[in-house]
């Protein structure tokens, strides 16, 4: 296997180097995630899954609507309700942190009259502040997570953490690979 070209290095003269031009060249990676304004109905949706699974016809067997009900019937009504709960989604796009994000979280939480000693909701702040869109604030996000509960909460809380650490934790499985050599499979 051959190794890959090295790029050319450039010799930059300070005093001309364009800082700004330079960082502005970067994006940070983004992370959605989906909350679901209908999550009532994936209970019923597990239910049809196994009704469907259930209904299925078994090579050698008859079935009856005993033994598992109208299958078409059954696939229509959860390819329905699945199509609701897709279309109930609400996506959360966080992008990483930063001193600055983080400081202004713990502001904001400060004159909504969070006390000092009270991490998880300054935390709930500082996420809500790593939101691109939709540009919530931090005592909304407190608000849903009290409606939601911590267990669903945590689908947003593990979107902002994959967008915090996203960066530290990509591999190079994305770069280009050596093609084999012809006839050899190497």
């Amino acid at each position: 296997m051959s190794a890959r070209p090295r790029a050319a290095r450039t010799i930059v003269d300070a005093s001309d180097f364009d800082v700004d031009g330079w960082v502005n060249k970067f994006q940070a990676p983004n992370v959605k995630v989906a909350l679901y304004k209908r999550a009532e109905l994936m209970p019923r949706l597990v239910e049809l899954q196994a009704a469907v699974k259930k209904a299925q016809p078994v090579e050698g067997k008859e079935q009856s609507y005993a033994d598992g009900g109208d299958l078409t019937a059954l696939i229509e009504e959860h390819n329905r309700l699945a199509q609701e709960l897709e279309d109930s989604a609400e996506w959360f796009e966080f992008g990483p942190s930063s001193k600055p994000l983080i400081d202004a979280g713990h502001e904001k939480a400060t004159a909504d009259g969070v006390p000092a000693d009270d991490g998880e909701t300054r935390g709930v702040y500082v996420m809500a502040e790593c939101l691109v869109n939709p540009k919530v604030p931090g005592a909304a996000l407190v608000q849903l997570r009290r409606k939601l509960g911590d267990a669903v909460f945590m689908t947003l809380f593990t979107g902002w953490q994959d967008a915090v650490n996203f960066s530290a934790n990509v591999g190079a499985d994305f770069l280009p690979m050596p093609s084999p050599t012809p006839g050899t499979g190497e």
